[in-house]
């Protein structure tokens, strides 16, 4: 056992373990645990043990060979290497694990106007991958759609990619940049609710284009679709 052998260093040394603590930058409770077998040191900690009191690396792993580096054999030094090829594979496995377990692909719908409302297109446009961390509740509550047209310009131009988390609560959409479908067609705007004359203000944030003030008794079909929470932009 690895902390069974750095008992036997600190005999052989004739190092008390809280100076051994101290040269390897570990508090004296933690060098404890490790020799009573409670927890594993670190490669990073055997190392600089090994380094410190010229020890044989491959012996403090293993337990075959030298404790110390004279004498070392070129078969221990092979073994070693492969000890080390070994765990550094498992870090990198363990940090691909985690990189795909905390990401998500959500698929790029369409095209949504940032300009007049016009009719959606259902082209195939890739996917989004992003951090599970921006994405609360379940993934089918979100739309992720390609903007199309410069009202939003310059915050959001065209050709980003919007996340949009779907609700049908007005308020809730109050004072944020919306998708919203009037009469079949959608377009991206700030939604603003004007209250006292009961209209839905749609805010362009380019100042070159008007804001559409809309009466929903005028409409057949005045729908709230979602509200964006996440800008995606490719740069070249």
């Amino acid at each position: 056992m690895i902390g069974e052998r750095i008992k036997e260093i600190r005999k052989v040394k004739k190092i008390k373990q809280v100076k051994l603590a101290e040269s390897l930058k570990l508090k004296a409770s933690a060098l404890s645990q490790m020799e009573s077998g409670k927890i594993k040191p670190s490669i990073d900690t055997m190392t600089k043990l090994c380094d410190a009191y010229g020890i044989n690396l491959h012996w403090l792993i293993t337990g075959n060979g030298n404790m110390l580096i004279e004498g070392s054999s070129l078969e221990e030094i092979d073994t070693l290497e492969k000890v080390f090829e070994n765990h550094i594979q498992n870090v990198l496995d363990a940090k691909k694990k985690f990189f795909d377990d905390s990401m998500l692909t959500i698929p790029i719908s369409g095209e949504i106007s940032a300009g007049l409302p016009v009719e959606t297109t259902e082209n195939d446009f890739g996917n989004l991958k992003l951090s599970r961390d921006q994405v609360k509740g379940k993934v089918e509550n979100y739309l992720c759609l390609k903007v199309n047209g410069s009202s939003m310009s310059p915050n959001i131009r065209n050709g980003d990619v919007i996340l949009l988390e779907k609700t049908k609560d007005w308020a809730k959409a109050d004072g944020r940049v919306c998708a919203v479908r009037i009469d079949g067609e959608i377009t991206l705007k700030k939604l603003k609710l004007d209250k006292t004359r009961k209209l839905l203000l749609l805010i362009p944030l380019n100042e070159e284009y008007d804001v559409l003030e809309i009466n929903p008794t005028e409409h057949g079909d005045c729908s709230l679709i979602g509200f964006m929470t996440f800008l995606y932009r490719k740069y070249d």
